[in-house]
This record gives C-alpha cells, sequence and structure tokens, in this order.
C-alpha cells in the first residue's frame, strides 16, 4: 500500500516515525531497503538498513535541537542568553566531530567558559537528550566528571547535522541509545562498552574479529548486517527491543 509520501513497512506507515516512535521501532527493525532514495533510520531501526524518509522528517533533527536548547533547557534551568549561545556552539563542535573523543581544556578554551562551567553544558545537555556522555565507572559515580566519549544522543541527530556519518559512528551510536535506556553504559577498558560490572561488548560489522576482546570474560560482539547471532556474536538490531 502506498499513500502519496507515505511507504508501508510491516503493518506502518512512515509518518510512525514522527508521531510514535515506540509504535514504529520495531516495524523499522523487521524492514527492508526500499526505493532508490535511502537513509539510515538510526535509533528506531536496524542501523544498517535504509529505508526513504520524507525530507521534512530528516529536517526535524535541527528543530529539535533548538527547541530544546532554546526552550526546554530555560524551562528548567535559569540559564542566561549566552549560556544558549554556548550550548549550541558546544553541540555544533561535537556533532561535527563524533564519536568525540574530548580534549577538555581545548574544548573549554573554544567555548571561552571555565572548567566547572564546561562541564555544566555538557550535563545540560545530556539532561536534554541531546548528548550520550560515556565515562569510566569510577567517573560515573563523580559530580561534574570529564566523559571520555561523547555521541549525538541518536544517529538521527548525527543526519541534522552531518548527512555523511560514518557507519561505525552510527553503529556506535545506536547501541549507547539503545542500551543506556536500560543498563549503565561505562567507558572499558578494551573494547567498546561496559555494561554494567562486568560484560564487554564491541560492536563492528559483520566482518568483525574477535582479537580485541578475546581474552576478556564476558565479552561479546555487536554485530551489524546479520540477522542472526552465533556464539558471542550478537546481532546490533536485537538491542533495540531494549529501548
Amino acid at each position: 500500500m502506498k499513500s502519496d509520501n507515505l511507504i508501508q513497512l510491516s503493518g506502518f506507515l512512515t509518518k510512525d516515525v514522527i508521531t510514535n516512535e515506540k509504535k514504529s521501532f520495531a516495524a523499522f527493525t523487521i524492514g527492508r531497503k526500499i526505493g532508490e532514495e535511502t537513509m539510515y533510520m538510526s535509533c528506531i531501526a536496524f542501523p544498517s538498513q535504509k529505508f526513504k524518509i520524507p525530507f521534512d522528517t530528516l529536517a526535524k533533527g535541527n528543530e529539535v535541537c533548538r527547541q530544546v536548547i532554546e526552550s526546554d533547557i530555560p524551562s528548567v534551568e535559569k540559564v542566561e542568553y549566552i549560556t544558549v549561545q554556548k550550548l549550541k556552539k558546544l553541540l555544533t563542535i561535537i556533532a561535527l566531530q563524533v564519536p568525540f573523543v574530548p580534549k577538555m581544556d581545548d574544548l573549554y578554551a573554544k567555548l571561552e567558559t571555565s572548567r566547572e562551567q564546561g562541564l555544566k553544558l555538557l550535563e545540560l545537555l545530556q539532561r536534554g537528550a541531546l548528548l550520550g556522555l560515556l565515562k569510566t565507572k569510577i567517573k560515573s559515580v563523580k559530580q561534574m566528571a570529564a566523559p571520555e566519549k561523547m555521541f549525538l544522543d541518536t544517529p538521527n541527530l548525527m543526519y541534522a547535522f552531518n548527512r555523511n556519518t560514518e557507519i561505525g559512528t552510527i553503529r556506535e551510536s545506536f547501541f549507547y541509545n539503545q542500551v543506556s535506556r536500560a543498563a549503565e553504559v561505562y567507558y572499558p577498558k578494551n573494547g567498546d562498552f561496559q555494561i554494567n560490572d562486568n560484560i564487554v561488548i564491541e560492536v563492528g560489522g559483520a566482518d568483525k574479529p574477535f582479537n580485541q576482546i578475546k581474552d576478556i570474560p564476558n565479552s561479546y560482539l555487536a554485530i551489524d548486517n546479520v540477522e542472526f547471532g552465533r556464539g558471542n556474536k550478537i546481532p546490533l538490531w536485537l538491542f533495540g527491543f531494549l529501548y
């Protein structure tokens, strides 16, 4: 069934991506590539699958960022106009370099702000669901601690800033966004993510080797471009059902 710009996938229409993300997620995780114009559907989709998306859906990311920074954050925090401008600048800096491995002193200098204020800005963007801040387990219990790595909260937001985002970044952002809703996620010594106390995850494509984490107990690969898991290899799309 087709209706104007809407394409039916597994019983749902693409407009459901806009109106009901939880409903549309399962449909898109089992969807298939459609049409010649394609785009990754990010956190509400199996990230390796591509779908034709109306342009206004893609443009929505910029509007979401503006709404959060200009309206939502000031409604719950006392922030001045200059702070709003610094939040926008900070988000742009990170968005163009995700996954962002920060050199914090350089970041504070670009923002013309102090360490304390810079960390506060990061916290506000995280609370506004625009940033994901990946920290070691030790740092995660400290207030105002610098993260080891930063992501835009969802791959959708990545496309609002950069249509040519690397697939490896999409995979990691997708994994972090979904799993952090259901468990504690930390920056590990080895691998990409540590889940709770003792699970290590490396994220990659179908040919990803086990070399980096082969000697670590409770270690797994989260693999894109596969439908079924085997041994310690888990299909990346399955983590989407944790959201």
